[in-house]
């Protein structure tokens, strides 16, 4: 946010105020999913993030929830080490002037291949 004084006769001062929008995520996907892995891909504007925060958590609350972070450049991920059969939730934030965005969400079962 950046402010701008303007000071008016008599003594009149009046503050602008510029606030930049948040940089929105566009969409996410799963792929390649097998029976411990899955790929992510997500799209948005080139520039805009600082990074990415990726949490994944099972749905049954059975295991440790994931957080991985990745560069502000990358716009996919495999996420790796999961558990056979389990229903995941994934949520990808991305990070721009050190403030998380509102995530895109995801669902993905693992599978036996």
């Amino acid at each position: 946010m950046l402010a701008t004084e303007v000071t008016f006769p008599p003594a009149c001062t009046v503050y602008l105020f510029h606030i930049d929008a948040e940089p929105q995520l566009g969409n996410i996907t799963v792929s390649d999913i097998t029976h411990d892995s899955l790929a992510l891909t997500w799209t948005a504007a080139a520039g805009s993030f600082e990074s990415f925060v990726i949490e994944v958590s099972d749905s049954e609350q059975l295991y440790d929830p994931l957080e991985l972070r990745v560069g502000g450049a990358s716009r996919n991920d495999t996420i790796m080490g999961l558990a056979d059969g389990t229903a995941y939730n994934i949520n990808v934030h991305g990070v721009s002037q050190g403030r998380r965005t509102q995530p895109l969400s995801a669902f993905a079962v693992t599978g036996t291949m």
